[in-house]
Parts: C-alpha cells; sequence; structure tokens
C-alpha cells in the first residue's frame, strides 16, 4: 500500500520532517545500541519539546518516533517523549501479535512477563499515533516492552485510549503537538510476579505552540489505575507542577523556544486549566458563529489566540518614571463584542488581572480599550506592573493560554506612544 503521509504542513515542510527523522535516525544507528548515558547533554528538537526531562532515569533509549526515559529498577519507562503533527491520510499498520524484549536494557521483560497478570500491556507512545505519523518501523519500536507499563484494561482500553485520539485530534487541528507520558508510583510498591513495578497512576503533559502569535499552552492529566469507565477527561486536569512533584522529574526545563519567554516555564508549569482544548485552530478570529451565538459578548475562556491584542503603549523615557502617563491599549480583532475581565497582563516581572469590577472593560468588534498606570489613577487601575523604558516583552493572557506577545522597543521620548506595528 502506498503511504500517503503528506500532512498538513505542505510538500516540502514534509520533506524537511522526512530528512530530520532520516538524520535521527542515522544519530540512533551511530549510538551503538540507542542507550545514551544519564549526563550526556542531547536534545532531540524533533521529538521532545524543552529538552529531556530531568531526574532519575537509569537510561535513555532513542527510537525513531519516541524517547524513553527508561528505570532497570522498577523495570518501566519513567517518561515517553514524542511529537505528533497533523497527517491529512493516514495510514494505519496491522500490529503485531507480540512485543518485543528491548535488549538495550538491563532488564529485558519479555512479553510473557504480563501474562495472566491481570493487567494490559500499556503503550506509552502509542502505537496507531506514531504509525499514523512515522510510518510503520516506527510503530514496530513501540511494541518494545520498554514502552509498556501495566495498566488495568478499564484504564487501557477506555479513557486512556480516549487521551490518545484526543491528542490525535488536537495534531490535526493544531498542526503538531508535543507529548510526554508515563507511569506515577507510591510507596507502596506492588509488583508483578514477574517483578515490574505497578504504577498507581499515568500523568500526560500535552504542549501546543504557536510560532506566529508566539504561545505556548500545557494541558497536564493524572489518571489514576482504578479509573472508572466513562470517567470524564477534564476531571484529570492537573498542572505540571503537580506531576513533577509526583513524577521528581523537571519537564520542560530547556523553554523558552522564543526569546522573551524567561519566566515561560514557571507560569505555565503552575497552571491548572479548567476545561480541554477546543479543535478550533488557535489563533483564526471569531466570526461570532462558532462558540456563541452572533451577536453575543465573548468571555475570556472563549477566546482564541490573536482575538485581543496589545495594539499601543506609552512608556515614560528614561530617568522620567515619575510622569503618571504610561498606558496600554487592547484591540478586539474580532467581529464580536469581548468582555476583557479576567485577561491578564505580564511585563518580564509580574502580572495583573483585569478585575471584575472594571465594567468599562466590555469592548465592541474592532474597538480598543486602555488601561492606564496606577499613579495615573490609583484607585481604580492598580494593575501592578511597570512598563520598562528600555523595552521587554508583554504579554496578554487567559489563564495559561498566551493571546498574544509583543516585544516592543526601547523608549526615548515622553509622550510618544508605540503603535503595535501591523495594526
Amino acid at each position: 500500500m502506498k503511504d500517503s503521509r503528506s500532512g498538513n504542513h505542505g510538500t516540502l515542510r514534509w520533506r524537511v520532517f522526512v530528512w530530520r527523522v532520516a538524520f535521527l535516525a542515522l544519530i540512533v544507528a551511530s549510538l551503538g545500541g540507542c542507550v545514551l548515558a544519564n549526563n550526556e547533554p542531547v536534545v532531540f528538537s524533533t521529538l521532545l519539546y524543552g529538552g529531556l526531562p530531568v531526574g532519575p532515569t537509569d537510561e535513555v533509549l532513542v527510537n525513531t518516533g519516541y524517547v524513553v526515559g527508561y528505570s532497570d529498577t522498577k523495570e518501566d519507562p519513567l517518561w515517553v517523549g514524542y511529537h505528533v503533527f497533523a497527517v491529512s491520510n493516514p495510514v494505519s499498520d496491522k500490529r503485531p501479535s507480540r512485543f518485543r524484549t528491548d535488549t538495550r536494557t538491563a532488564a529485558q521483560v519479555s512479553h510473557d512477563d504480563y501474562t495472566n497478570s491481570g493487567y494490559d500491556r500499556g503503550h506509552m507512545a502509542p502505537n496507531a499515533t506514531i504509525d499514523y505519523c512515522y510510518g510503520q518501523g516506527a510503530q514496530l519500536e513501540t511494541f518494545y516492552m520498554s514502552n509498556v507499563c501495566p495498566q488495568t484494561p478499564t484504564l487501557n482500553r477506555g479513557i486512556w485510549a480516549k487521551l490518545e485520539a484526543t491528542v490525535r485530534d488536537w495534531a490535526n487541528a493544531f498542526t503538531e503537538v508535543w507529548v510526554f507520558t508515563g507511569p506515577i508510583f507510591d510507596d507502596d510498591v506492588d509488583t508483578l510476579a514477574s517483578g515490574m513495578e505497578i504504577p498507581d497512576a499515568f500523568y500526560k503533559i500535552v504542549v501546543d505552540e504557536d510560532d506566529i502569535v508566539p504561545y505556548v499552552r500545557v494541558l497536564s492529566f493524572i489518571i489514576p489505575q482504578e479509573v472508572p469507565a466513562g470517567a470524564d477527561l477534564a476531571s484529570y486536569l492537573t498542572s505540571v507542577d503537580e506531576v513533577e512533584q509526583e513524577t521528581g522529574f523537571d519537564f520542560l526545563s530547556k523553554i523558552p523556544r522564543f526569546a522573551g519567554y524567561a519566566s515561560l516555564e514557571e507560569a505555565m508549569e503552575s497552571e491548572i486549566p479548567t476545561q480541554l482544548w477546543t479543535t478550533e485552530p488557535p489563533g483564526e478570529p471569531h466570526d461570532g458563529s462558532n462558540s456563541v451565538e452572533q451577536g453575543a459578548t465573548f468571555l475570556c475562556n472563549e477566546l482564541q489566540p490573536r482575538d485581543v491584542v496589545i495594539y499601543r503603549l506609552l512608556v515614560n523615557a528614561p530617568g522620567r518614571a515619575e510622569i503618571p502617563n504610561e498606558y496600554f491599549t487592547l484591540l478586539n480583532t474580532t467581529s464580536t463584542t469581548v468582555d476583557l475581565r479576567g485577561l491578564t497582563i505580564c511585563d518580564e516581572q509580574a502580572c495583573w488581572t483585569i478585575p471584575s469590577n472594571m465594567t468599562d472593560a466590555v469592548v465592541e468588534a474592532g474597538g480598543t480599550w486602555t488601561v492606564y498606570g496606577r499613579i495615573y489613577n490609583p484607585t481604580s487601575y492598580t494593575r501592578g506592573i511597570a512598563l520598562r523604558n528600555s523595552g521587554e516583552t508583554v504579554k496578554l493572557k487567559c489563564g495559561s493560554i498566551v493571546l498574544d506577545s509583543w516585544s516592543y522597543p526601547r523608549q526615548s521620548l515622553d509622550g510618544v506612544p508605540i503603535t503595535r506595528p501591523g495594526y
């Protein structure tokens, strides 16, 4: 059968990606068994977002479509990282009948070690996802036992499979996402008869970025082994910080990918989302018809990146910080009224959220809204941030979602506002 993994990136981008995967395969072959030392400073940017997780890993196993941090002591993968991208004509290859022992590991777990245990061989890097994106050879590598943890049948065939399919939907909607996933163990050790430790729960971290805005957003999940059938994915949302606390790993430690994101990791990892992402492509302006009725008002959690942008600001020149006229202006780019209350403005030092008592922060389609510095109006506009005349990056956020980011230049003239290029 002809492999039609053309993707939505376009022919050129797909060719470049194939070249990168081929190059990765050469690297893997040259590593002599694909095992990296724990202190090896290697980051495969194609597959891992924000670098290798930092923490106690016996060995790092590099495969064509995913990377594993493995524990020979627990006989389980501790983390698995992979990159999922949009595929317009996915090809589904036949699953092998058995899993394979990974001879790169000291544990040498076998297919038969799970037989009659009551647990499924739960993929961490999903068979179907890796198959769709990287082809049959990569799919077969997902059947290494180093990619498997004991999972209850209810978990593996229910909400875990649903989450894997949802991640594929997000990749198709948003062009690409990155994933870290793995087990969580408590202090009460329980093992299969053959020796591998049984996890108490599982985590999944999904990262989406837009290099045009730019913005980065994250959803994290912790799902217990004993999960009820038909459980709701959103009820297991958590923060990256919580995943790190439960696993002992530091994820996304190599962020930023963009200039001006010095504190992004800390801000992003502490957020606990309240809902799953919709599959509307981020960054596309609303037309008033997709999530609320025409003519209604968009609230913070209904906005997508670039729906509201930082349009203009005024920063005092050096040495004139006492002048109380600093301000920033937000622009509603949608065709619908937007309620700005609940949005957060961040400079590189602090953040301020537009409070609910600011009743004027409701902006008609195409309209603007200006907020002044705390000196100008200390009663109503105590925003707690001070724009730098030397230039910095300011961001507009709704929860963990960055709607807009603008790195404005150095300001040298008093009373001269800086208008966003292109608006």
